[in-house]
């Protein structure tokens, strides 16, 4: 729970995230490594910084980000899937996130006398690691009242988003969310597909302006990672993107970020 370097010892014990276009194209990925007791904030910071994009509105004076998933839900299902899952396995938390959904995979079972069904009635705590759930109940970052279903499904419709979803096999528990399409996210697709028809980049520049919409300060080294080139190939090809105005560059370096020109 609490040593930075879990995985000495249990191999599966990080959680790795990935951005889908669709299932067989991977844009971009990230591990989240340390103590269980920081991985839901670390989790949650990245995926609402990096991977998803909130619409901002304003009620009165007051400013609201209005994301794909509540955060509350969201951050309770990565609980979900610390508490319960399976550590011998040795692989991680999978998270994939696809423009229309987000689906988390855990290596786990549903106690052996409970059903399905039982999943979703009124039932009490049964933690397939109580010493986990019992540390995370003491942190404040769980209630360990067996409500972590009821409370995701909830926090969704508050919100006005779709319940969640789950598909639970014999060693794995999935839990998905839908994002529903809207307006602004139509038009981000919108403008990627009207650069890429004008100006008709190759498949790799297609992939680093998508990219550059969703994370603007990603580096050349994070880009190459994600799609699998050399970072100075990466380069070359944020040099031509900016010669034909498709990007630019604002402020330095270290600490600017990329902005895709709109057409």
């Amino acid at each position: 729970m609490f040593h930075q370097d879990p995985e000495r010892l249990f191999p599966g014990a990080y959680v790795k995230i990935g951005y889908f276009e669709n299932p067989s194209d991977l844009l971009y990925q990230d591990e989240i490594h340390g103590s269980l007791v920081t991985m839901a904030d670390k989790v949650e910071e990245l995926v609402y910084l990096k991977y998803f994009k909130g619409i901002i509105r304003y009620e009165g004076i007051q400013r609201i980000e209005d994301y794909p998933i509540p955060r509350t839900a969201f951050r309770e299902a990565v609980l979900n899937a610390i508490t319960h899952r399976n550590y011998g396995t040795g692989n991680p938390i999978h998270i994939h996130i696809y423009p229309d959904e987000v689906l988390i995979y855990n290596d786990g079972k549903l106690p052996d006398t409970w059903t399905v069904d039982d999943l979703f009635a009124k039932h009490t705590s049964v933690p397939h690691n109580p010493q986990i759930a019992g540390a995370l109940f003491r942190s404040g970052q769980i209630e360990a009242w067996g409500q972590g279903v009821e409370k995701i499904t909830d926090t969704c419709k508050a919100w006005g988003k779709p319940a969640p979803f789950y598909r639970i096999r014999p060693n794995e528990v999935m839990i998905g969310f839908k994002i529903e399409a809207n307006n602004d996210a139509g038009i981000v697709e919108n403008i990627v597909d009207s650069i890429i028809e004008k100006l008709g980049p190759s498949p790799v520049q297609a992939k680093i302006i998508t990219i550059l919409r969703q994370s603007p300060k990603s580096s050349a080294a994070n880009i190459a990672a994600a799609i699998g080139i050399a970072p100075r190939n990466v380069q070359t090809h944020l040099q031509t993107l900016k010669a034909k105005g498709v990007i630019e560059r604002i402020g330095p370096a270290k600490g600017g970020y990329w902005k895709v020109m709109e057409r």
